[in-house]
């Protein structure tokens, strides 16, 4: 755990290779923006191309209960990652009638499938 003080339009980027930070916390008592992401990601693992890859990840309190997630265009395989931030979130997919339940994940647990 880190304690460290940002001002107004100051920005810290925290780089540390080979790791993943998926559900890794930032408190703050002041709004903020969070940027995460990678300059050569292989998605799914083991594909022979990278690209970059960012997101502005909202805070979570404004995270929703119900998500509709499409493919990406050009791609045979999707991969997609949840994140829980309560204990016991029940991740449900569903395509059309048929619904399965992927997992229960406790708060800061993430969960992920692939599509092909």
């Amino acid at each position: 755990s880190h304690s460290l003080i940002l001002h107004a339009m100051q920005t810290l980027m925290i780089y540390v290779p080979y790791v993943d930070l998926t559900a890794s916390k930032i408190i703050s008592d002041q709004p903020l923006t969070v940027v995460s992401g990678h300059e050569a990601s292989r998605v799914p693992a083991g594909t022979f191309d990278a690209d970059p890859i960012v997101t502005q990840v909202p805070a979570t309190i404004q995270w929703g209960k119900k998500f509709l997630l499409s493919p990406h265009s050009g791609r045979n395989a999707q991969n997609f990652r949840m994140i829980a931030s309560m204990d016991n979130t029940v991740i449900i997919r569903k395509c059309g009638s048929d619904a399965l339940v992927n997992s229960t994940l406790h708060a800061d647990q993430w969960s992920e499938f692939y599509t092909i």
